[in-house]
């Protein structure tokens, strides 16, 4: 009866079609996302003469200057590439085809070993057309990003194995999140 079920605390409502919708409170933290990390190497040892990007939260854009190392093993290797350049002009001419050919090939070993070292095309050209080798050569962004970690200070003395920078793109992140296994079945993409 109505009475009984007044007494009884019963409550009623109409059936309705409904998607079932369960909130689930939990924790979580934001993140980067971890295929958009990159750590910056320079690839020979040296030292650092100029730090550019110097505090961890600041933003860098691809290709700004990051640092200005100077390496004894790089200038070597540009001072390499000039007398390679130098000899493949004197050797142009030869009507033996070896050694006119030898000039090519020690240009493009010497390159080779310049771009190996992560100096960019407009480095390279710019060795070039000064004819002098760069004492300092600069270490470039290789992404947009914000610094999350620097390890690194005005003139330090780096090696080829020592992480720098960690740059990290921000556009995207992740959060994560913990739930309770028996929340798990209610979870899902979307």
């Amino acid at each position: 009866t109505t009475r009984k079920q007044q007494l009884l605390g019963v409550l009623t409502s109409d059936v309705v079609k409904a998607p079932f919708r369960r909130t689930i409170r939990t924790f979580g933290r934001v993140t980067y996302d971890e295929t958009r990390l990159r750590q910056v190497h320079a690839k020979v040892a040296g030292y650092v003469e100029k730090l550019y990007a110097n505090a961890t939260g600041e933003m860098v854009g691809k290709g700004q200057p990051l640092a200005d190392v100077y390496s004894p093993e790089l200038l070597a290797s540009q001072q390499e590439y000039l007398v390679a350049l130098a000899a493949r002009a004197r050797t142009a001419g030869s009507s033996i085809p070896s050694v006119a050919g030898s000039g090519d090939e020690l240009v493009a070993s010497a390159r080779r070993r310049l771009e190996l070292y992560d100096l960019s095309e407009e480095q390279i050209r710019d060795v070039e057309r000064s004819g002098h080798a760069r004492r300092a050569v600069t270490l470039y962004a290789p992404i947009s990003g914000t610094i999350l970690e620097r390890r690194v200070t005005e003139g330090q003395r780096i090696e080829p194995e020592m992480n720098l920078l960690d740059l990290a793109d921000l556009s995207r992140v992740w959060v994560l999140a913990s739930v309770y296994d028996y929340e798990l079945p209610f979870v899902r993409k979307g």
